[in-house]
């Protein structure tokens, strides 16, 4: 995971020559544009979005009819900052779980227990009417 979430953080900023000499404008909405990554561990969907610069206290988890919304809290340029995921419906929302680090948001979906395969026993004697 830990790897992933380098060749994330590098690609945020594979578009500027001069990372030094970027307007904060800039520097945002590209940040805003980026595409979330998904991927499925375990039973679970990881959901992985860059937040460089916010804190927990300045962003805001909401989840409700299996939509994923994010958004900033803080009172700068940087507010507007907002992105809604839906979440497919083989997994739990009330499983929402997050975790920020370094910059980077992984929020964390368990699959219903419905969606899971379920085994079947196979017999060796025959069905009687």
């Amino acid at each position: 995971m830990l790897r992933n979430i380098s060749l994330l953080r590098g690609h945020l900023f594979d578009n500027f020559v001069d990372s030094s000499h970027i307007s904060a404008d800039k520097f945002w909405s590209n940040v805003q544009n980026y595409p979330v990554k998904f991927h499925e561990q375990d039973n679970q969907l990881l959901i992985e979005l860059l937040v460089p610069g916010f804190s927990m206290e300045e962003l805001s988890v909401t989840t409700k009819d299996n939509t994923l919304k994010i958004e900033s809290t803080k009172d700068e340029i940087i507010s507007d900052f907002r992105k809604v995921i839906n979440i497919p419906a083989s997994y739990d929302i009330s499983t929402a779980d997050a975790l920020l680090l370094n910059g980077i948001l992984t929020i964390s979906f368990q699959k219903l227990k419905s969606a899971l395969p379920n085994k079947v026993k196979i017999r060796n004697k025959q069905l009687t009417k």
